[in-house]
């Protein structure tokens, strides 16, 4: 998508920071598959110098495949005792790590799945599922929905909680990757996704804001302040939470305006291939989230960017807080589509002690706070460069 055809309401400075991070990120080279016999499937397993954890696919010789791994995400070789090695005699494509994040899911995770989806019963599906507070990581809800949608069946995929052997593992390379690329491949993944999706025009509400409100979530603080807004302006409230994949991804479809917080849900946009939706995204906080510059350039939807948020302190992109706010830019989208405005106050000393209460519970955390650090680090190093 031309950066000449997203609208955006923000300050001068970050609007030409977005602007100078789009790009065409579509891959066009072929991507990899390989094979390896008598393979060995790591479960994952934490690490503080991987964002999820280590695990993945080691070879006959002991190697560990980058294929495998996802960067500095998931994927690495860690002692394990071979007396503990199970061997089962199947071939398995490898899915890697499944940890139940949106999010995460439909970027980091399902990229492999374009190998399997013009006969998706074929295979058996290995992957590692990492608890991550989160009982054993076993496919469920939205997360197996989708994978249905593809034409897969729960039977088919293993979820692999020790060191195991199979007589042949096949890896395809991701077919998206946040932050650097999506192919036609992916592209055609998620068109398979969306071809099983009924649709009916009759049941889609014209326009929809998309709320997190009502989801546990102790990293933002303030969007019913903007949802009542949209509200307001006929917008009809909904909670993807309480949503299936297949309503999801038919409101994405068929509706003519939506509107959402950046993050997970406007992810969702990837699976809109109406042209004449118009998607607002409002903005959490300053910097770029790299996840979405390839979703909108892979979306064929209108987008249109609003900074919602009041900036204190630079924070973490899946940590936060987040001070979310009707903010200035907000009130000049409001104006300039003739929408009624707001006299709420954009912030109270009640959101400022909730900010500062969570700033602080969330950083002293040593691995956060090194994490803020080096994110710090990198943003003034790209600011120099």
């Amino acid at each position: 998508m031309s950066t000449g055809s997203i609208k955006y309401y923000m300050n001068k400075k970050h609007q030409s920071e977005l602007k100078s991070s789009a790009r065409d990120f579509l891959r066009s080279d072929k991507l990899q598959v390989i094979t390896i016999k008598n393979g060995l499937i790591l479960p994952a397993h934490e690490n503080s110098s991987k964002l999820w954890a280590d695990g993945g696919v080691i070879d006959e010789k002991g190697n560990f495949v980058e294929l495998s791994g996802n960067g500095y995400i998931f994927g690495g070789k860690y002692d394990y005792d071979e007396a503990e090695v199970k061997y089962v005699d199947e071939e398995v494509v490898f899915f890697g790590p499944f940890i139940k994040h949106w999010g995460h899911f439909i970027c980091d995770q399902i990229g492999r799945l374009w190998y399997i989806k013009n006969n998706p019963q074929k295979y058996k599906i290995a992957y590692c599922g990492w608890n991550w507070r989160q009982g054993p990581g076993d496919l469920d809800g939205n997360y197996l929905e989708l994978l249905e949608l593809l034409g897969c069946k729960k039977s088919q995929f293993k979820n692999i909680q020790k060191p195991t052997r199979f007589k042949k593992i096949i890896i395809p390379e991701l077919s998206f990757s946040g932050g650097n690329y999506y192919t036609k491949e992916f592209e055609e993944l998620i068109d398979a996704i969306i071809k099983n999706v009924s649709l009916n025009k009759q049941k889609c509400p014209s326009k929809i804001y998309f709320s997190r409100t009502k989801f546990s979530n102790d990293k933002e603080r303030g969007e019913e302040k903007i949802e009542k807004i949209f509200a307001k302006n006929g917008y009809q409230i909904m909670r993807p939470e309480n949503l299936t994949v297949k309503e999801q991804i038919a409101y994405f479809n068929q509706a003519d305006k939506v509107a959402m917080v950046a993050g997970s849900i406007s992810h969702n946009l990837m699976f809109a291939r109406n042209k004449n939706l118009e998607a607002t995204i409002l903005n959490k906080f300053r910097l770029t989230n790299n996840y979405q510059l390839v979703i909108d350039d892979m979306t064929k939807a209108k987008l249109t960017y609003i900074d919602c948020f009041k900036s204190i302190r630079q924070v973490l992109f899946g940590m936060g807080p987040f001070l979310l706010a009707p903010t200035k830019y907000l009130k000049i989208f409001l104006r300039d589509y003739s929408y009624q405005s707001t006299n709420e106050p954009s912030i109270t000393l009640s959101d400022l002690y909730w900010y500062f209460k969570r700033y602080h519970e969330i950083y002293k955390d040593p691995n956060y706070k090194a994490l803020l650090k080096s994110q710090k680090a990198s943003v003034k190093s790209s600011k120099l460069n």
